[in-house]
């Protein structure tokens, strides 16, 4: 075990992890409880699976996935991304709902 995996540990108790700012900046996001309800009412009745993408930086994605958790977001998958490759990206993605 490297010295500064066991400083994490100790600091921390989690192998691997260190606080940032980038959780505390996630934490003050709220999920608006409408919207989840008719996110879980299309995963239920349609077999919908939705992507959460972030624009803030991979910084971000630990963050956001623990608020996400926390309030039972129903996501497939979480991800990183810049504004203008998204863009780019989202004309030849097919499983796209547009």
């Amino acid at each position: 075990m490297r010295p500064s995996q066991r400083a994490r540990e100790l600091v921390t108790g989690v192998p691997g992890h260190l606080p940032n700012r980038y959780n505390n900046a996630a934490a003050c996001y709220e999920v608006n409880t409408h919207v989840l309800s008719i996110l879980w009412d299309f995963t239920w009745r349609h077999g919908y699976k939705f992507d959460v993408i972030t624009f803030l930086g991979e910084d971000m994605l630990e963050g956001v996935s623990r608020v996400l958790d926390s309030s039972s977001v129903p996501f497939a998958n979480l991800w990183a991304e810049d504004v203008n490759a998204l863009s780019k990206r989202l004309a030849h993605m097919l499983d796209v709902i547009r």
